[in-house]
């Protein structure tokens, strides 16, 4: 059986004043008394804390989210509290929508209400115009006009005459433009039958008019 306690008081010992609050030390509150409340609302429980500091630290809850403190009124709108505004208990999620290419997009003009307006809104499209319709004049003014074997046209064109016949030859040029000009011939219904002999005339079962100007539309889609 344990013996009762007992406490002793021994007084204060001799020649010690008592001790007055004026004794300890103070510790002075900081000097700009918002900060010091800000920071203490942040530090209370969200029941305690101000409207607008619940309010900024509302957040909406989105897929990946593993929860959060709802309040009562919110519980309809799936919203969860956090800190600053972030979802730190979230895991990331990859970005949603289309891959951008980091330009700034502009909102679309308003429409224009005369001619001046018109052209400088679309400023930036007027030189490949000019150029596209200055191209199809200096390819396509009198091409017809000459009904002989000119130029380079007696080489390509026996070319192609060629390839539509399936016979093979040998060059040290690239095919591609050769084979354009089969094309052409192919779908303006040459047989491949001309010799394409320097300055001789075509004969009529040439469409050299339609097969010239499907080649010049090449050259005109290469400026735009």
């Amino acid at each position: 059986m344990r013996p009762p306690q007992v406490e002793l008081d021994f007084g204060t010992p001799p020649g010690t004043p008592p001790r007055t609050s004026s004794d300890f030390e103070e510790v002075p509150y900081p000097a700009d008394h918002h900060w010091a409340t800000a920071q203490q609302q942040e530090s209370l429980p969200l029941h305690y804390m101000s409207e607008d500091t619940a309010t900024r630290r509302r957040v909406a809850r989105g897929p990946g989210s593993s929860g959060g403190f709802l309040s009562g009124d919110e519980h309809e709108g799936e919203m969860q509290y956090d800190d600053e505004g972030k979802d730190v208990y979230s895991k990331s999620r990859p970005a949603k929508g289309r891959v951008s290419s980091g330009r700034i997009r502009r909102p679309p003009p308003p429409p224009p209400t005369s001619i001046s307006e018109f052209i400088s809104q679309n400023l930036e499209h007027l030189p490949p115009a000019i150029y596209t319709l200055l191209s199809c004049w200096t390819r396509f003014h009198k091409i017809g006009h000459s009904g002989v074997v000119v130029w380079d046209e007696a080489h390509f064109g026996k070319f192609g005459s060629h390839y539509l016949k399936r016979e093979f030859y040998f060059d040290v040029h690239p095919p591609l433009g050769k084979m354009l000009v089969g094309l052409a011939g192919l779908l303006a219904g040459y047989d491949g039958s001309f010799e394409f002999k320097s300055g001789a005339e075509y004969s009529d079962n040439v469409p050299y008019v339609a097969m010239r100007v499907m080649m010049a539309t090449f050259g005109v889609a290469m400026v735009p």
